[in-house]
């Protein structure tokens, strides 16, 4: 039998326990890279069920004011795609709590080098589950990836709904995978 994701039983956990897993947002790099690892590590601590990680972006419109805050800060404090999976790797040698790495496509496209090495640098940070808040559900074309799962940290607690920011969004666990197709990435937006 396939072995359990972290996600997966976190969520068989709580069901056990007859309660809503608790999923926790937090922007990365905000206020700073320091402060962003110590916000998030005693989150984990705390014992929060599942940790959602934001990568920012130069225009999150489809974010309330708080997360657009925290954006600004973190962009401010030079965050990027890859500072944010550095973050990760650190959290992940010390934590075992399911990550989810948020982001608005145009992040993940927007890599120089693909979004296949950014789907192979996000698995190897130790992310669990991707959710792609997407202007268009066409804007990331993630179902070439093996084992395709949506994530989401509500609809009833069920990881299998997906959710999320904007019009719609798409989530999967991390895989070498591409077929990125839809808008062009801003040039504004940090690498």
């Amino acid at each position: 039998a396939a072995q359990m994701s972290r996600i997966d039983a976190t969520f068989e956990r709580c069901k056990a326990e007859k309660r809503a897993a608790l999923v926790a947002y937090l922007t990365g790099f905000d206020p700073d890279l320091e402060g962003s690892f110590e916000r998030m590590s005693a989150a984990c601590h705390a014992g929060v069920d599942v940790l959602e990680v934001g990568v920012p972006f130069s225009d999150p419109s489809a974010d309330g004011p708080d997360v657009q805050a925290a954006m600004v800060r973190a962009l401010k404090a030079g965050s990027t795609m890859r500072g944010v999976l550095e973050l990760i790797r650190r959290l992940r040698e010390v934590h075992e709590t399911p990550i989810v790495l948020f982001s608005y496509c145009n992040p993940l496209l927007s890599q120089p080098d693909g979004v296949e090495a950014t789907m192979g640098r996000i698995k190897d940070a130790g992310v669990d589950a991707l959710a792609a808040g997407c202007s268009r559900l066409t804007a990331l074309d993630l179902s070439g990836c093996a084992g395709v799962t949506p994530f989401s940290g509500g609809a009833a607690g069920s990881p299998s709904a997906v959710s999320g920011a904007g019009t719609g969004s798409a989530a999967t666990h991390p895989r070498e995978c591409g077929g990125a197709a839809g808008p062009l990435p801003r040039s504004d937006v940090a690498t």
